[in-house]
């Protein structure tokens, strides 16, 4: 099944001019089945492991600009199984492509020229894998389709061994850009592997001194078995705590060797290693910065101290 020699191939290439921002183009669809045809080739790959060899659809780029590719083979059934490619700063969808059922067993290949400057997020999708874990009865291995990806001409993610293809959904940042964070502010990232009841599960990132939630998500019943990942930018000022809940109270129930989230601030894992989560709660340690929480009584002092001084001094600057 996977990058096998016996399959047709699919060349798309979309340039974007080299005045376009990223953020503003519109959503665009990019897939096999579309008018603005990809070519069909008669002499299929025989690369085995790395994807389809093929000559490059864009040779350059311009100035600024790089080139994104990606090669997936799809499986027998790769009804609405699809992609996304978003601006990951400005939270905006790129491009998207979505596969029909006659789109079974093709080596398909899409490259793009993006902005170099940036930071990306990519999400393939694959309902048929959810499906099969609710029950319903399929004639064919649910599994995601093997897929490569490739930014600035080297290889960001590759899924192309049978046990990374075990998901609903699958998330990946990168981009020459670190993160998207400002000044005074420090990278938060989130990783969470959901199971069947993903509906059960939620998560905050909770200023540990107010106990304000800064940070936060739920799943909902369709984003069963989702390799769920999430970046946010968090005031280097405060502390913080990662809290993962489920309402049930089995926590997250694997079948699989994987770890149930992952939490990491400022380039420092946060969670343990391999963090498995069980109960009704789980919760990090705190993070951030390492003052001392005020406590409520001297946060109230100090606010009257600083009206106080406030109504006081020369007549001049008083308002009465």
């Amino acid at each position: 099944m996977i990058f096998s020699s016996n399959r047709a191939i699919f060349l798309v290439g979309f340039c974007l001019s080299s005045g376009t921002v990223l953020g503003s183009f519109s959503t665009t669809t990019a897939s096999p089945t579309e008018s603005n045809s990809p070519t069909t080739s008669t002499n299929p790959s025989s690369s085995p492991s790395v994807g389809p060899t093929v000559d490059s659809v864009i040779s350059f780029c311009g100035k600024g600009k790089t080139k994104f590719a990606m090669d997936i083979n799809t499986d027998g059934n790769p009804d609405k199984e699809g992609w996304e490619l978003w601006d990951a700063c400005g939270d905006e969808k790129i491009l998207a492509g979505e596969f029909q059922p006659e789109d079974k067993d093709i080596e398909y290949h899409f490259e793009t020229c993006v902005d170099l400057d940036a930071r990306y997020k990519f999400v393939v999708k694959n309902p048929n894998y959810i499906g099969a874990r609710r029950g319903r009865r399929l004639d064919h291995d649910p599994e995601m389709s093997p897929f490569v990806l490739k930014f600035d001409n080297h290889v960001i993610e590759s899924r192309i061994e049978y046990d990374e293809l075990q998901r609903g959904s699958i998330v990946t940042y990168f981009g020459t850009k670190d993160n998207c964070c400002g000044k005074k502010e420090k990278y938060l990232q989130v990783e969470i592997n959901s199971d069947s009841c993903s509906n059960e599960t939620s998560w905050k990132v909770m200023n540990a001194c107010t106990n304000a939630t800064v940070a936060g998500g739920t799943f909902d019943y369709y984003q069963q078995y989702y390799e769920y990942a999430i970046e946010k930018c968090l005031k280097e000022k405060d502390t913080y705590k990662f809290v993962i809940e489920d309402y049930y109270g089995d926590g997250i129930v694997q079948d699989y060797d994987a770890y149930d989230y992952k939490v990491i601030y400022d380039g420092v894992q946060v969670t343990a290693e391999n963090a498995q989560f069980e109960d009704h709660k789980d919760e990090s340690p705190n993070f951030g910065s390492t003052k001392q929480c005020d406590s409520p009584k001297a946060t109230k002092a100090t606010k009257a101290t600083k009206a106080s001084k406030a109504t006081e001094g020369p007549l001049r600057n008083r308002k009465f």
